[in-house]
């Protein structure tokens, strides 16, 4: 499922729909495209596959509880068997070292965040 325009142009807006996008499974990919970014969750039953631009600037945070088990391949600072934490900085602002890219998580959400290229 694509969200598009979540963000409306106001902060409270664009903070509530994610978090409400992020805080529920889902039994289907959720992908959330906005003028910054494109988003997908990720869970222990829908790990994130892509093919990207190398050097695609992206973030991994945790959405709803901690993230725990977080795998990141393909990235500058790959993450093996991390835990996300609600707010922690350990996943923000990464960029992607080749064209694939891979996000999975053990037990919790992930909220992962391409960077599009504004200029």
């Amino acid at each position: 499922v694509v969200v598009l325009g979540s963000s409306g142009g106001r902060t409270d807006h664009a903070f509530y729909n994610w978090l409400l996008i992020g805080s529920h499974y889902w039994p289907f990919m959720m992908r959330v495209i906005d003028s910054t970014v494109d988003a997908y969750c990720v869970n222990q039953s829908k790990p994130l596959n892509l093919i990207v631009t190398s050097g695609t600037v992206f973030s991994v945070a945790a959405v709803g509880a901690a993230a725990t088990g977080v795998r990141v391949s393909g990235a500058r600072y790959p993450l093996n068997n991390a835990v996300l934490a609600v707010g922690s900085t350990l996943g923000l602002s990464n960029e992607t070292s080749s064209e694939n890219l891979h996000v999975s998580v053990k037990d919790g959400t992930a909220m992962v965040m391409l960077v599009h290229n504004v200029e």
